[in-house]
């Protein structure tokens, strides 16, 4: 916030020099071009000020990001890879390998949009493995692959039957 202080030395920096044998008239006209630059450049300043001080979400409802750890996030990314697993034609199961960025927006229900990494396991599908912890990454070699996946869900738990859009994306 600019003080009247501030405002004082800005304005005294603004009005420069003046012959003083210049007619009134041209005082007051040069003084109003003076509070013009004086105003543009407070209001410059304390734009760049408010800006400053936005280190976080800026707006309520707008996105912000998240531990890695977030358990909502954690349910989201492993949802979106038994839909990936589903939904794929390969033989063994992929997992969640990394999250690489994650954010959550509240508006009118959960947004959650994250960046993450799944990787081939050896489980394969036809073994009904359902529980993902219990299989291992595949070692480097001809069967390891990796996967960059962009989820976006948004629900609303609390109406019943609970509403959801989902998107996801993943390529190699």
């Amino acid at each position: 916030m600019i003080t009247s202080a501030t405002h004082a030395q800005i304005q005294q920096t603004t009005v420069g020099h003046r012959n003083v044998q210049e007619s009134r008239e041209e005082d007051y006209r040069a003084d109003q071009q003076d509070d013009r630059q004086t105003m543009q450049l407070c209001t410059c300043t304390e734009g760049t000020l408010v800006s400053g001080w936005h280190h976080h979400p800026s707006m309520p409802g707008s996105p912000h990001n998240i531990s890695k750890n977030d358990r909502g996030l954690q349910q989201v990314v492993l949802n979106a890879t038994y839909f990936f697993n589903n939904e794929s034609n390969d033989a063994f199961l992929f997992k969640p390998a990394t999250i690489d960025r994650a954010q959550k927006q509240i508006v009118k229900g959960v947004r959650y949009m994250a960046d993450f990494q799944i990787s081939r396991t050896v489980c394969r599908k036809r073994d009904k493995n359902n529980d993902l912890s219990r299989c291992d990454f595949q070692p480097p070699g001809p069967l390891h692959q990796v996967f960059q996946c962009h989820v976006d869900v948004w629900m609303i738990p609390w109406e019943k039957p609970q509403k959801k859009n989902f998107n996801l994306l993943c390529k190699q």
